[in-house]
């Protein structure tokens, strides 16, 4: 039996074959901090306000069931029902509401979901049933014509398109192809464009949904008016009004087949959508300002008003990214915002006025530049707007927020320094700060210090340098400001260095070289610095051509020991690339993966978890790869962009996702395994916990009755044996199965704790022979 088993091992370590296999099972547990992204991103009014009481509101988590104070306008987060993918539209039908969201997957596919909630109860929405379509069809708006619910389908093979019509019980009941995007015009009529030219439109009656047929062809061509293009809105019965970005065109369709132009009226910038209450349309434009048209005489609309949004609101809130969409509800209108939460403004005959801001405290967006920090037991979530908050997670299944520090400002990247935490902030009166604060209590930060500094910048750390902080503005010029941090309450600037060339992001550190990558959209050089220590810093050596891929915007970082190349391209197929430092000056590509718009990764217990847009990869890195690989798992999130952050608490493990908006926490299990091809029968075994650090049980299954002195081996990574367990029979179960188990104290035969390290262990039955490795980490 021990000879057999040291052939075993010796194969294993010798010939360094894929006999290794890693299981890694996770549970979500709990979420916190969930924030939201309150913009549309198609053409449907977004949000629902669905009766007097509530407002359901997507905000790409999922739903948002508001409370609306009738008299004050006020809203309040009665609560989120989280929805996998960005949640977009939101109908409703009676007592329920169906939302459409999409992901793009970690397997390189889009997945499209279409779920039905029962809001009976509005405070406890559930999901009732669900459509999911998997990279077949781009789904891209739900509808809701003639008290019929429908979704929008396109087939990007074939660019054919079609709209679905279905029931309650998300049964087709038919359909209709299509030539571009839709716009309901009343209960039985709807117009898509004719795919000729923006002006023509083809109405399509559905008063009869078993019997749908093209009642006649608009062309709109011949206006009178300059203004041209856009999206359709009804604003009543017999009126639509065109958005383009000219202006807003009038159109009186009393007589379906023969549109009247009634009037235009001219903006300074372009208008997506609008709102209407009374005789006034309220139309953002370009994120600039809403303004407010008169139309009491729609013949002559005129300008009465504008509210102009300050730079604070621009420039916190991210409303530049994309046209708002207002809102309204009795005399309060509504808009969602990138960063800022809703906007609120009171309506006075014709005049909004802004009133406040609700639920962006809880938006935790800004990941993508700053990384959150795990510090003990407490967790550093920075946000986009709302500072850096802290949460105590002690307890993994319920987190508790016990304080905000840089309160108020907006987040752009975070460096711990052995007891200080840096942080390059911009609070509301537009000064950019670095500020150093005292975190060798976590839970209770000391301000040290501030510096004003000329623009938003990464920062970097070279791990020879604890005293150091390095400033890589990258947004203005490439400069590189070095701070001494000897005296954190009074740095002081050691060096100002402009790079040479144009860099792509941003560069990194290794062994006190510092690396940076040419910005080029044809050749990408390698550049190699040294003497930064020694506050000289110099060009050492250049690799030139190093990066195969023409884009500019390549990322280069260090994952784990490894130097990481990610392409960032967005259109066409290309690889992750993987090096492995010879010397500082030679690198050797070791292993790619298929590049997936994913920057951040770390290397966990022979793990590579490579973020996905809307979840994470694993690639099993046990085997010492080399060439193209392939992930063996993936986690998916609830919201995009997460980075994983792993910890034990009580002997259990866990690992959080910080997500784009919203945090998740979840429970994990890694059991590493031998592959067991050439093994006969059933027998099955589990190891938890799998690494551990003080005992962990190891347990077994057969149908075959086994004496009663059954053995568990333990052998090093030599193969020497360490310890014989005696296994004890747990019962039967009532198909016959036996259950056995053992527990290991992490001590030899002479009762001494061995190293911590890979070990293997060995059970055998009548059965089989299963061989498994364990981790011990001390």
């Amino acid at each position: 039996m021990k000879n057999k088993t040291l052939i075993i091992l010796i194969i294993i370590l010798s010939f360094n074959l894929n006999l290794f296999s890693i299981e890694f099972n996770y549970n979500r547990i709990c979420d916190f901090h969930i924030g939201g992204w309150y913009l549309p991103w198609t053409i449907s009014e977004k949000c629902s306000v669905l009766d007097s009481n509530y407002m359901y509101y997507p905000n790409r988590y999922g739903v948002d069931v508001i409370n609306i104070d009738n008299s004050t306008g006020n809203l309040t987060r009665a609560v989120l029902k989280g929805l996998p993918g960005l949640t977009n539209d939101v109908i409703r039908k009676n007592n329920y509401i169906y939302t459409l969201s999409f992901n793009q997957s970690c397997l390189n596919h889009y997945r499209y979901y279409i779920f039905k909630i029962d809001i009976s109860t509005p405070t406890n929405p559930v999901v009732v049933d669900s459509l999911l379509f998997e990279n077949t069809y781009v789904i891209e708006a739900l509808h809701y014509y003639n008290h019929t619910l429908l979704y929008q389908q396109s087939n990007p093979d074939s660019n054919i398109e079609k709209l679905i019509f279905f029931n309650e019980d998300l049964e087709e009941i038919n359909s209709v192809q299509i030539l571009s995007i839709t716009y309901p015009i009343n209960d039985t009529l709807f117009a898509t464009g004719d795919g000729q030219s923006a002006d023509g439109f083809n109405i399509y009656n559905i008063s009869d949904i078993n019997n749908i047929f093209l009642q006649t062809h608009i062309d709109l061509s011949n206006s009178p008016s300059p203004i041209h293009e856009g999206n359709i809105q009804q604003i009543d019965s017999n009126t639509i009004v065109r958005c383009s970005n000219g202006g807003l065109v009038f159109w009186d369709i009393s007589d379906i087949e023969n549109w009247q132009f009634i009037s235009d009226c001219a903006t300074d910038s372009g208008v997506d959508r609008i709102a209407k209450k009374d005789n006034y349309i309220y139309a953002p434009q370009s994120c600039d300002y809403i303004e407010s048209i008169d139309i009491s005489d729609i013949n002559n609309p005129t300008h009465h008003s504008c509210y102009y949004f300050t730079e604070e609101q621009k420039y916190f809130s991210e409303i530049w990214f994309i046209n708002p969409t207002l809102k309204i509800n009795n005399d309060f209108a509504y808009m969602g915002t990138m960063q800022g939460g809703i906007y609120k403004f009171g309506i006075d005959n014709g005049n909004l006025n802004y009133s406040n801001s609700y639920l962006e405290n809880s938006n935790p967006r800004g990941y993508m530049s700053a990384d959150s920090l795990l510090i003990d037991n407490y967790f550093f979530v920075p946000t986009s707007y709302d500072g850096i908050q802290i949460y105590d997670i002690s307890n993994p299944y319920e987190p508790e927020l016990i304080l905000t520090i840089v309160d108020s400002c907006k987040i752009f990247s975070v460096q711990k320094l052995n007891s200080l935490l840096c942080v390059c902030f911009v609070n509301r009166q537009m000064e950019i700060k670095l500020g150093i604060f005292d975190i060798s209590e976590p839970n209770n930060p000391i301000f040290l210090s501030e510096q004003n500094i000329e623009s938003v910048c990464s920062l970097l750390k070279n791990n020879n340098e604890p005293n150091s902080i390095y400033l890589h503005h990258y947004w203005l010029t490439d400069k590189i400001i070095k701070y001494d941090l000897s005296d954190p309450q009074n740095p002081e600037i050691a060096f100002e260095y402009e790079l040479p060339y144009r860099i792509s992001v941003t560069g990194l550190f290794h062994e006190g070289y510092f690396y940076a990558l040419e910005s080029s959209s044809s050749y990408q050089d390698l550049y190699i610095f040294s003497g930064f220590e020694e506050n000289e810093p110099t060009l050492e050596q250049t690799l030139y051509n190093f990066s195969p891929y023409e884009s500019d915007c390549t990322v280069i970082n260090k994952i784990g020991n490894y130097f990481h190349i990610d392409p960032e391209l967005r259109n066409g197929i290309a690889e992750e690339k993987f090096y492995e430092f010879v010397n500082p000056f030679e690198l050797v590509e070791k292993f790619s993966i298929e590049d997936r718009w994913g920057r951040f990764g770390i290397i966990f217990n022979n793990i590579l978890f490579k973020r996905d847009y809307f979840g994470t990869r694993l690639f099993d890195l046990s085997n010492n790869p080399s060439g193209y690989i392939e992930p063996f798992k993936n986690i998916y999130s609830f919201s995009g962009y997460p980075k994983l952050s792993f910890f034990n608490q009580n002997n259990s493990n866990y690992f959080i996702s910080c997500q784009l908006e919203g945090v998740s926490i979840y429970s994990y299990t890694i059991e590493n395994s031998i592959n067991e091809e050439g093994f006969n029968s059933n027998t099955s075994t589990k190891q938890f916990p799998n690494p551990f650090t003080t005992s962990t049980t190891i347990s077994f299954t057969t149908k075959t009755p086994i004496a009663e002195n059954q053995q568990i081996e333990i052998f090093n990574i030599k193969g020497q044996k360490v310890k014989t367990l005696e296994a004890t029979e747990n019962g039967i179960t009532e198909y016959g199965i036996r259950k056995y188990s053992a527990t290991w104290d992490g001590k030899n035969e002479q009762g001494k704790r061995v190293a911590q390290g890979v070990y293997f262990y060995k059970v055998e039955t009548g059965e089989k022979t299963v061989v498994k490795k364990m981790l011990l980490i001390r």
